[in-house]
């Protein structure tokens, strides 16, 4: 990639704010935009570092595949592409809803603190989906 422009900037939502980062640059012509896409996901916010390492463990370790959680949505237009990282999602089959939703863990990551982020995550994907108020007839199955 040629070129780089590198834009960064805090989108204040209702209930969050996120550091959006932007990237925009040329690639050569001999490169698709699912290529790109190829090489990009998952992030190592995501999934970890090094890539093969990191997916490796997550897949002998976690006891759920993470279907839409963090896969990239976006637009392909003629002359270009955009695209995110899904890290806040939700799958609705008739009256069951899978709820995706992760934590940044680090060195020096608090368990307490980082499981208090995921239950003000997954709250805003309950709000969005008018479940906020969740009674005894719904359970939340965590993993």
């Amino acid at each position: 990639m040629t070129a780089l422009k590198e834009k960064t900037r805090v989108l204040t939502l209702p209930v969050c704010h996120h550091l959006i980062t932007s990237l925009m640059g040329n690639i050569p012509e001999n490169v698709t935009d699912a290529q790109l896409l190829t090489l990009l996901h998952p992030t190592p916010a995501v999934a970890g570092y090094p890539r093969s390492a990191a997916m490796r463990w997550l897949i002998e370790n976690e006891p759920f595949n993470r279907e839409w959680y963090a896969g990239p949505v976006g637009r392909i237009y003629w002359h270009g592409a955009e695209f995110c990282v899904g890290i806040r999602s939700a799958l609705v089959e008739g009256n069951l809803v899978h709820a995706y939703t992760g934590a940044g863990i680090v060195r020096h990551s608090q368990p307490a603190a980082e499981w208090d982020e995921l239950e003000i995550k997954l709250q805003t994907i309950l709000n969005a989906l008018s479940l906020s108020n969740i009674d005894a007839r719904y359970k939340l199955k965590y993993f």
